[in-house]
């Protein structure tokens, strides 16, 4: 006898992606569904999942994504297999390259009634070339295929909303942004001289570390009390370290949440652009503010000058008064940050999330 569904995530997830798609797993596992997880580098994924009930978590190593053929020989096998075992699956993808480079397979396996594909989008172009502005217009007619699209902040849908033959589809499609866990462990504020101010993620030029290190530089130069702590790694990280002067700690990559944000006061977050910040989320529940000079949906996460501040300069001496203008005020910035987090509620989110999914 078939069983009733199965949830597939089309994954080489990393990052914040993996730290979403981690997010779902956990979830999905709570409510005991069946779930095939197809990835290349699977632990960037597993670190993050915190569920025990692992059994109905199936792992299928993949080849790296650029070897299209023999992949597509697992996933043929592979659904073959779950077509027999399932009425109904879901195939939820994050990353749209799967859909351009398996665009024959999908095409297939869209066709069949059964099976339901799920995109969901975390940003637009976070760097300008006449490359990203090419992969991105090619990338737009990928909206036609899947049967659900859903988008983490406005600002992403907003962004999308350029391509004007997709209003349509878009209009369709819903906004779901991310959840964060609820942390019932606070962090106490105490007086103290010295604030620690956190950079937690990628060290790549996305994230722009290097501005972070300029903050640092001139805080020292300034005698302000700040200690700046570092929690990633990536390819700048050598180049960082040799600019920093020993001004910066680097505590590399750390799966314990709760060993990072023990080491944070303020969490400065110097990206470009943010569609959606897992960290700002994370550190709110803890009960730690943000400061960031970012654009997009981060924006819709910090109520400014609440819970936050986001600057429109990113210029060092801007991001550095307005750290020093949190710190003054930092009883009610923490306060008001575990207060908003609730508003980001995990459970809640992802319940609606896949509400809208098995919606037919």
């Amino acid at each position: 006898m078939k069983k009733k569904k199965a949830i597939v995530f089309f994954s080489n997830a990393y990052a914040g992606i993996a730290s979403y798609q981690a997010k779902n797993i956990n979830y999905l596992l709570k409510k005991n569904e069946n779930i095939y997880l197809f990835d290349e580098n699977p632990i960037l994924t597993l670190r993050e999942l915190k569920n025990k009930n692992k059994k109905s978590l199936n792992i299928i190593n993949t080849y790296s994504i650029k070897k299209i053929f023999k992949n597509i020989k697992i996933f043929k096998e592979k659904f073959l297999y779950l077509e027999k075992k399932y009425k109904k699956i879901y195939l939820s993808i994050s990353n749209p390259v799967f859909i351009f480079l398996y665009l024959f397979f999908f095409l297939k396996l869209i066709k069949n009634k059964k099976i339901v594909l799920i995109l969901t989008v975390h940003s637009g172009i976070l760097t300008w070339s006449i490359k990203s502005i090419f992969l991105h217009f090619i990338y737009s007619f990928l909206f036609f295929f899947p049967k659900k699209v859903i988008f983490v902040s406005e600002y992403t849908k907003n962004w999308w909303k350029k391509f004007f033959y997709l209003k349509k589809i878009l209009n369709k499609s819903k906004v779901i942004k991310h959840g964060v866990e609820i942390n019932n462990q606070k962090k106490k504020i105490t007086k103290k001289k010295i604030f620690n101010v956190g950079f937690v993620g990628r060290i790549e030029k996305e994230k722009d570390p290097i501005l972070f290190n300029k903050i640092a530089l001139l805080s020292s130069i300034k005698n302000e009390n700040f200690r700046f702590n570092l929690f990633g790694d990536g390819d700048l990280k050598k180049k960082i370290i040799q600019k920093s002067y020993g001004l910066i700690n680097f505590y590399g990559w750390r799966s314990n949440k709760t060993e990072i944000y023990e080491n944070i006061d303020i969490l400065l977050i110097t990206s470009p652009i943010e569609s959606l910040s897992f960290v700002a989320l994370e550190a709110k529940s803890y009960g730690i503010p943000s400061v960031t000079c970012s654009k997009g949906g981060i924006r819709e996460v910090i109520k400014n000058g609440y819970d936050g501040i986001y600057l429109d300069s990113n210029e060092p001496e801007e991001i550095l008064n307005a750290l020093i203008k949190c710190r003054k005020n930092y009883k009610n910035f923490s306060r008001n940050s575990y207060k908003l987090s609730k508003n980001f509620n995990e459970d809640k989110n992802l319940n609606k999330f896949w509400k809208f999914c098995y919606d037919e």
